[in-house]
């Protein structure tokens, strides 16, 4: 989820992405539940064994992938353009000047299959040294609308601080 607020004089844009994440943390108890007695008594065969340390890992790593928040600050009164990013085991932030922005824009990653093609979308503000810092770090292929109202949002804000394409 991608929203966007104004506080004080900053813009704000946040993402959230947990939702399919809380899906895959769900399925390592119900595995648990079902087969942890069993495993418990010892009934397991070593190939049932195995079958459900990946069934408990499998959606854990899931979770990881699926999970994250972001917030980015784009600050006019303090020329600061900051981020803040995390998920399950990492996280990265960073803060630079707002004139070192070149470009803000919508990251298109196309794949296709035998009947279509389909598009998804992230956004990525790029820094003078060539630096990518992306407002999103996962493709989706439900953001398409969304991150075009956030790139109109950030091209009125900042006006002419950076050339948005």
């Amino acid at each position: 989820m991608l929203d966007t607020f104004e506080v004080d004089t900053d813009l704000e844009v946040r993402f959230r992405q947990y939702w399919l994440a809380t899906f895959f943390l769900c399925i390592p108890p119900l595995l648990a539940i079902d087969q942890g007695p069993r495993w418990l008594a010892g009934d397991l065969s070593m190939g049932e064994t195995l079958g459900l340390l990946i069934g408990l890992l499998l959606p854990a790593l899931g979770a990881y992938y699926f999970f994250e928040f972001g917030r980015f600050t784009f600050s006019r009164r303090d020329n600061i353009f900051r981020w803040r990013w995390r998920n399950l085991l990492r996280k990265d932030s960073g803060e630079v000047a707002l004139d070192r922005i070149v470009k803000i824009r919508r990251d298109a990653l196309e794949a296709s299959d035998l009947h279509s093609w389909n598009n998804s979308y992230r956004l990525i503000a790029i820094l003078d040294n060539g630096q990518i810092v992306p407002l999103t770090r996962s493709y989706s292929a439900q953001h398409g609308k969304k991150l075009d109202q956030i790139v109109d949002q950030l091209r009125d804000y900042l006006g002419h601080f950076v050339a948005i394409s």
